[in-house]
């Protein structure tokens, strides 16, 4: 009995030890692809100013001019608005083709004269918050605003700058 037990216990090493030799842990591998995509850059362009055109101020109260983004020039009726000289901001974008696009624009913005300044309270874009580029790589819009104009604003010629800001969505 004791040689079978010793015979049992010599074949169990020896099928552990072929267990450990033939490698019973098993390695698995896969291939994974890595990738990605360059898009054209997303670009702006002025090709228009903004501006409210010529306005004689009420001696007692202040009031509004707007532009709005189709170009229409509406005088509070405690201004004058003289001319047909006044124009909204227009901007050309170029990006790739179909993809959206945001459009941030300033709350306010100062214009000033050197030394008296006048605000433009809000300005807002014909395409909204939000544009999307055309088969062709290209999309435009416009910008008009409300400028705020006190009584007696004083004379001069005011300007000011604003920036207009592209992104992707």
């Amino acid at each position: 009995m004791a040689r079978f037990q010793n015979g049992l216990a010599a074949a169990s090493l020896m099928i552990l030890a072929s267990a450990v030799s033939l490698g019973v842990a098993h390695a698995a591998d896969v291939t994974a692809k890595a990738g990605g995509s360059i898009i054209d850059a997303l670009t702006i362009e002025k090709t228009e100013d903004l501006y409210f055109g010529t306005i004689v101020p009420s001696a007692t109260a202040s009031d509004t001019v707007r532009i709005n983004t189709g170009g229409e020039l509406i005088c509070g009726a405690s201004l004058t608005c003289l001319g047909d000289d006044a124009s909204v901001a227009a901007f050309s974008v170029r990006g790739e083709r179909r993809f959206t696009y945001s459009v941030s624009l300033p709350e306010q913005v100062v214009l000033s004269n050197g030394s008296d300044t006048m605000t433009i309270i809000s300005l807002d874009s014909s395409i909204g918050s939000q544009g999307t580029i055309a088969p062709n790589g290209r999309d435009a819009f416009t910008v008009g605003g409300t400028l705020s104009v006190a009584a007696s604003q004083a004379p001069g010629d005011y300007s000011g700058t604003f920036n207009v800001t592209v992104e992707y969505n």
